[in-house]
C-alpha cells in the first residue's frame, strides 16, 4: 500500500498540473462512492429492471451448465470412456468450474449443435456479460443524464432480447432432458415474450415505440 500511494503521489506531483492530468480527470473521472442522494426514479426503475434481467441471465448459465454436463456425460459414455456415474465425477466438477464462455464452446465441440444454435448461445452470452458487468454502472457513474439512461434503456432491450433468445433454447433442451418430450407449442410461443415483458415491465413506460 505504502509503494502504491509514494507512485500515486510521485505522478500527482509530477503531472497533477499539467494539461495531460487535466484530459484524463475528465476521461477518467468515476464516483470514489456510490451517491445515494443522487439516484433518481429513473435510474430506480432502470435497476429493477436490471435485477430481473440479471436474474434470468443466472438462470440462463445454470441451465446451459445442466444440459452441457447431461450431454457430455453422454457422449463419454458412448465413447467408451465413461462407464459409471463414478467415472463422470471428474467431467461434472470440471464443467462446474467453466465460465459461460467456455460452455458455449463446449457445446460447439459436441459436433450436434447447428450453427444457428451456437449464435444463439453466444449472443446470450454476450448479454448476459452485459447484464452482470456493465448494465448497472450508472450507479457508480451518478449523475447521470435522462437522456444517457433513456439511452441506456434502448441498450439493455437489445440484449434482454438476446438473453431471453438464449434461454428459452436451452430450458426447451432441458424440458426435453428431463420429459423426455417436446416442449408443448403454447409454452415455446408464449414463453419469450411473458419473459421478455417481465424482465422490462419497470422501464417499459420508458421505451421507445416500436
Amino acid at each position: 500500500m505504502g509503494a502504491w500511494r509514494d507512485s500515486l503521489d510521485s505522478t500527482t506531483i509530477s503531472y497533477g498540473e499539467s494539461e495531460l492530468a487535466g484530459e484524463l480527470r475528465v476521461c477518467l473521472t468515476t464516483s470514489m462512492w456510490i451517491e445515494l442522494a443522487e439516484i433518481t426514479e429513473l435510474h430506480e426503475v432502470y435497476l429493477a429492471a436490471i435485477g430481473r434481467a440479471l436474474a434470468v441471465a443466472q438462470h440462463f448459465e445454470q441451465t446451459c451448465r445442466y444440459v452441457l454436463t447431461v450431454a457430455a456425460i453422454g457422449a463419454a459414455h458412448e465413447g467408451g470412456s465413461i462407464d459409471s456415474l463414478d467415472d463422470a465425477k471428474g467431467l461434472v466438477e470440471y464443467l462446474g468450474r467453466c465460465m459461460l464462455g467456455q460452455l458455449v464452446v463446449r457445446f460447439d465441440r459436441l459436433g450436434e449443435v447447428s450453427y444457428e444454435h451456437l449464435t444463439i448461445l453466444d449472443n446470450g452470452r454476450a448479454a448476459r456479460n452485459y447484464v452482470a458487468h456493465e448494465a448497472a454502472s450508472i450507479v457508480s457513474e451518478c449523475p447521470e443524464s435522462e437522456d444517457r439512461i433513456q439511452a441506456r434503456t434502448v441498450t439493455l432491450e437489445g440484449e434482454v432480447h438476446n438473453l431471453v433468445e438464449a434461454d428459452a433454447l436451452v430450458s426447451e433442451w432441458s424440458y426435453f432432458i428431463q420429459e423426455q418430450a417436446s416442449l408443448p407449442e403454447q409454452h415455446r410461443i408464449g414463453y419469450r415474450p411473458a419473459l421478455t415483458s417481465w424482465i422490462l415491465a419497470p422501464i417499459a413506460g420508458r421505451l421507445p415505440k416500436h
